[in-house]
């Protein structure tokens, strides 16, 4: 580093700066102290070799020096072991509680095996928990909030389908609720890991635990299971991966059903049509089906083996596929409007306070702006009056509430097409599409921030 300023404190803080520096790249006493001592590779250290004097700056004897020093690297060394460690210095095992949930999760899901995925909300059920472990895995808490528009587009599904299966995996003691939602003030329910359940007297149900049920279903453990290698970086890779698998437009157009046989295939190349059908639990026709939907789109190579017919993928990306049959941008699209319905949301939540106020309290509000009238930045954008139809009487803005044209004034508000041409460059480069992220290069614009009611 150059050599500090002359004011008062500033040799001492470059010093300690660069010796935690060093500390922390585990330089050794001898080594950081053979450096010091070199004026040209650390004139960042010149208070380690001379002190101020009337005609600026004198060496210091030998025995100063080593003691200044000695200090000086002691409480660089203290200061380092005091500093968290971040994860890639933390080692392949380690993990923060969060994590663990999420990687424990991970591992649950797979032991659940290929009969509990392949009824017909399995795929669901399991994209909405890999969306949950993704939810923890990036806030770094155990209890997440489960906003359906978030989750729905994480998982690759409407809303309605993530709201539906939300309710199932509470049901069958995958997750537990932690909090209420709180519709009035726009707060989601907040959910974690389930850690005892009791089954439903429901033919339908399949546990999540295999102790509790009097009955023989398929579900998985409470165990804890061994942190994948690679630390957090390693899961935060394996659940982005899976995330952006299951969010592709093409499932839209195949079903997520073909997703799950389609990532078996990825996970195993060269496995033959038998096995396959046994990793998935599908029949040989659907799996063959399946099969030969991606082969179609090119995302699937099938070529003759001594075991049988042989798959494996190819290197044509999901959205390449999702052009051909122009579902691409259907994650973009509705990421898009996720975060527009949740500014919608907050407006109508203001528009029924304003309606449950009293007389008197409007009038001493004063009256409210045009719901077209334009939002001067750090504005409240939900203070304006909500959008109306006519009233019978033919009275302006007096009617029923007009959420349409609510919908397309606060799209043009928060920018929403830039927010789906964002979200559509994420697909392309197969990133993980979260509607809670977009938008944070364009401060205040993010509708996504405060999530909405479940």
């Amino acid at each position: 580093r150059r050599r500090p300023r002359p004011t008062p404190g500033a040799h001492q803080a470059a010093v300690h700066a660069n010796l935690r520096s060093c500390a922390l790249a585990g330089w050794s006493y001898d080594q950081t102290r053979e450096f010091a001592d070199d004026a040209e590779r650390s004139p960042s250290l010149e208070w380690l070799r001379t002190a101020s004097s009337d005609t600026g700056r004198s060496p210091l004897d030998a025995a100063e020096a080593e003691r200044r020093f000695a200090r000086a690297w002691w409480v660089a060394v203290q200061a380092a072991a005091r500093l968290p460690r971040r994860p890639d210095e933390a080692g392949d095992d380690w993990l923060g509680e969060a994590a663990e949930a999420a990687a424990d999760l991970l591992a649950r899901i797979e032991a659940a095996g290929a009969a509990h995925w392949r009824r017909p909300s399995g795929p669901a059920d399991r994209a909405v928990l890999r969306a949950l472990a993704w939810l923890m895995l990036t806030s770094g808490a155990t209890e997440v909030t489960a906003d359906v528009r978030r989750v729905a587009v994480l998982s690759g599904y409407s809303k309605s389908t993530a709201a539906l299966a939300l309710g199932r995996l509470l049901l069958d003691g995958w997750i537990e609720t932690a909090k209420e939602a709180d519709k009035a003030a726009g707060i989601a329910r907040r959910v974690r890991l389930a850690e005892a359940h009791a089954c439903p007297a429901d033919a339908h149900h399949m546990c999540a635990c295999y102790t509790p049920c009097d009955q023989e279903k398929d579900g998985s453990d409470r165990r804890r299971y061994a942190a994948p290698p690679g630390g957090v970086r390693g899961l935060l890779a394996q659940l982005g991966e899976a995330i952006v698998h299951q969010q592709a437009g093409l499932w839209h157009v195949l079903g997520h059903h073909a997703a799950r046989t389609l990532e078996t295939i990825q996970n195993r190349p060269g496995i033959t049509l038998e096995d396959l059908s046994t990793c998935t639990g599908y029949t040989a026709v659907t799996t063959a089906r399946h099969v030969a939907q991606t082969v179609t789109l090119g995302l699937v190579r099938a070529e003759e083996g001594a075991e049988g017919i042989q798959v494996s993928r190819t290197a044509r990306t999901l959205y390449e596929a999702g052009t051909q049959v122009r579902t691409a941008s259907r994650p973009a699209e509705l990421a898009a409007v996720a975060a527009v319905e949740v500014a919608v949301a907050r407006w109508w939540r203001r528009e029924v306070e304003w309606c449950q106020a009293s007389r008197a309290a409007k009038r001493r509000r004063g009256g409210r702006a045009h719901a077209r009238q334009a939002v001067i930045p750090g504005v409240d954008p939900h203070a304006r009056a909500y959008p109306r139809h006519p009233s019978a009487q033919g009275r302006p803005e007096r009617g029923d509430a007009d959420h349409a044209r609510a919908f397309a004034i606060e799209a043009e508000r928060i920018g929403a097409a830039a927010l789906a041409v964002e979200a559509d460059q994420l697909a392309q480069r197969g990133e993980v599409i979260d509607p809670a992220r977009l938008g944070q290069h364009r401060p205040g614009e993010n509708a996504m921030t405060t999530t909405a009611a479940a």
